[in-house]
């Protein structure tokens, strides 16, 4: 009697344990079938691969996946297990043994917990639910409707789908994302996760489907195209609104603050990393955003290898030594050209055997003005440096600068300072030193210089339009301030385009004007330029020596000695234009000057310029060894006893310095680059055809 009451019992108990078994896992049963081939030609029936996957707004996550083969154009398989879904979207793809899409994915939607039954036919005709849930019913509808090849009335056909959602299945996943694409397509106009979460409802469910990701992702692409300061902005009205300490909303914001770094992690649009690093920078790694640990490692990586290197900052300053020992600045070297392209190499990489070629014959055939090029060995084996720069590196441009440098010992922490992890890398400078172009192949860097050089000549144009009838020259840079200055970034950009022509103009009135701009919109709104404090010092004493000895003035005389010892009088040189090249043999920006003085040197024949090249230092032999070793033919003077005060009549701050002076010994340009000399030679020998 007993054996009876115990088996009863356990027969009581073991009944409600196995029908709430059965109410757990899952069970999608799905058919696909395939368009007919043509003329019923036999294939092959490779096998096929099935796979469930959950989406995520990060990630998507593969649940499950069987194999089979397509046997007369259907395929028929069944998902299985005994773990519940997690409530979110999901998908069922099919994929070729190559990874190949076969047909069009089906999306279906989980909205609880419990055990989930679908039985689904895909096919040329449309989606049909053989058993399920309501929502998919509807949701499998919507699908055939969107796959249309013209959709007609989206508007009234979407808020048909959802008032049929709000009646039959109103708790639903379903009606939350047809009530989020009706609101964001056609009502609300918010762009923020609380906005977002406060329309819609904080629902765990929404991270594991793909509309919210999308949603991000759809902001980010429209932002794309936009001005950096503009992309951080959005991002910023994305992850700061109101909260407290809401975790689901946090939750929220941290899986949108990752759609934003991996969206412009690696940009198609070259300078849109800095949004990458700024949500890196400023949310995860204050804490602000959660992060795991995986994640908080990237995030802490990506800074710690950018945060020196991005577009607009001041290139970090690197001290190398030459095949021969000597040391070159790169600092010291971006002044002395338009442009400064840094090389970062290896003789054993295969890529950098591909693109040096590239490089070497695209700077060959460059034709738009003067570039150095500070080229870089990554490795510590200098023989094979040598060796390799030997062979490969052919420059006969002469208006290509190309040093080849070195860091054996890695001093210099470049691979941290300029995120070298990999070679080849190239990064192009502007005349300031200021990283404008980064991760650049040859092709992309010939693309960036011609449309910097069009955009630029576009802008002299502009500028020679707007200042020709502009007799308030002050008047009109302050309405480009105006115009310029809600964004800071294009704002610098614009300003030193502007303060570049003002200053190399023939105009003594523009020239006066770039010391109006340096002044008040440089030196005086330093915090604008905070970036590149070096820059600020340059036109604070670029003001200093325009306003101690003026453009339209009679230059001071100097009586020098040429080679022999015999007296030369500036004055007595009789030609057209007059260049001034004030330098000194111990200076390195000097040096790396004169390659390029003495190419500019061959052109200025032709506009009736001639070249003084003048030595200020006392020493007769380096003077004499310097002229020997650069074969310099113009004419070549020094201050043999120190006789001349050569440093106050022509108000020197250092060299090297440039001046040109006309016929009548009256100062044209002062304390210019060889670039702008370049600029200035070009526009003499047009002007003169």
């Amino acid at each position: 009697m007993r054996l009876k009451k115990y088996i009863l019992l356990s027969i009581i108990l073991i009944i409600p344990a196995i029908s709430l078994y059965a109410q757990k896992g899952y069970e999608v049963s799905f058919q696909m079938e395939r368009q007919a081939l043509k003329n019923g030609a036999k294939t092959r029936k490779p096998e096929s691969i099935f796979r469930l996957v959950r989406f995520g707004w990060n990630k998507n996550t593969v649940i499950d996946s069987v194999k089979t083969r397509f046997a007369d154009g259907k395929a028929k398989i069944i998902f299985r297990g005994k773990t519940d879904l997690v409530p979110g979207e999901y998908k069922i793809s099919c994929r070729d043994g190559q990874g190949n899409k076969i047909e069009k994915d089906v999306n279906f939607f989980v909205s609880s917990e419990g055990k989930v039954k679908e039985r689904i036919i895909a096919g040329p005709s449309g989606i049909k639910q053989v058993k399920g849930s309501k929502e998919n019913e509807i949701y499998f509808s919507l699908q055939d409707y969107l796959n249309e090849e013209k959709p007609s009335e989206i508007k009234s056909t979407l808020k048909k789908f959802w008032t049929e959602s709000s009646e039959r299945c109103p708790n639903s996943l379903l009606h939350a994302f047809l009530k989020y694409t009706v609101a964001r397509r056609f009502s609300f106009d918010s762009t923020s996760i609380y906005s977002i979460a406060s329309e819609i409802g904080l629902d765990d469910r929404l991270l594991n489907t793909s509309f919210g990701g999308n949603f991000i992702k759809s902001i980010l692409g429209e932002a794309m195209f936009s001005p950096v300061d503009s992309i951080i902005r959005i991002a910023d009205s994305l992850l700061q609104e109101p909260g407290g300490n809401n975790n689901q909303l946090n939750t929220y914001k941290s899986a949108a603050g990752k759609i934003i770094f991996d969206f412009f992690r690696s940009p198609r649009i070259m300078g849109e990393e800095r949004v990458a690093f700024y949500v890196a920078e400023k949310y995860f790694l204050t804490g602000r955003l959660q992060a795991g640990k995986n994640d908080y490692f990237v995030y802490r990586s990506y800074v710690k290898f950018n945060e020196h290197s991005l577009i607009g900052m001041k290139a970090p300053e690197l001290k190398l030594r030459d095949l021969s020992g000597k040391v070159w600045s790169l600092k010291a070297l971006c002044s002395t050209g338009e442009y400064t392209v840094i090389f970062f190499y290896t003789n054993d990489c295969i890529e950098c055997k591909k693109e040096s070629p590239k490089l070497i014959d695209f700077l060959n055939s460059y034709e738009d003005g003067i570039i150095n090029v500070f080229a870089v060995y990554t490795e510590s084996d200098t023989t094979a440096w040598k060796k390799y720069a030997g062979q490969e590196f052919e420059i006969y441009n002469p208006f290509i600068n190309w040093i080849n440098v070195a860091d054996k010992d890695y001093k210099s922490n470049f691979a941290f300072l300029y995120g070298v992890i990999s070679t080849p890398r190239i990064f192009l400078l502007d005349g300031n030193g200021i990283i404008i172009g980064r991760n650049l192949d040859t092709e992309s860097l010939k693309n960036l210089l011609k449309v910097r050089n069009e955009r630029r000549n576009k802008e002299y144009e502009f500028f020679d339009g707007f200042f020709s009838g502009n007799k308030d020259i002050h008047a009109g840079i302050d309405e480009f301030y105006k115009r310029s200055i809600s964004d800071t970034s294009s704002f610098r950009e614009i300003f030193g385009e502007l303060y570049n022509y003002l200053k190399n103009s023939d105009s003594y009135d523009l020239q006066e004007g770039a010391a109006y701009l340096g002044e008040k919109y440089i030196v005086n709104k330093a915090c604008l330029w905070k970036t590149n404090p070096e820059y600020v010092s340059k036109i604070k004493r670029a003001i200093k020596v325009f306003n101690m000895n003026r453009l339209g003035s009679r230059a001071e005389n100097l009586t020098l000695s040429n080679e022999v010892g015999a007296p030369v009088s500036i004055y007595d040189i009789k030609s057209k234009y007059k260049v001034l090249f004030f330098y000194s043999t111990s200076c390195q920006e000097c040096i790396s000057s004169t390659k390029i003085m003495k190419a500019l040197y061959e052109k200025a024949g032709k506009a009736g310029i001639e070249f003084l090249g003048i030595y200020t230092g006392t020493n007769y032999g380096a003077f004499i060894k310097f002229i020997t070793e650069n074969n310099l033919k113009w004419v070549n003077l020094w201050n043999k006893n120190n006789e001349e005060n050569i440093f106050g009549k022509y108000a020197l701050l250092g060299v090297p310095s440039i001046y040109i002076l006309d016929r009548n010994n009256i100062v044209v340009a002062k304390d210019i680059s060889p670039a702008t000399l370049s600029e200035i030679i070009k526009k003499k020998i047009n002007k003169d055809k």
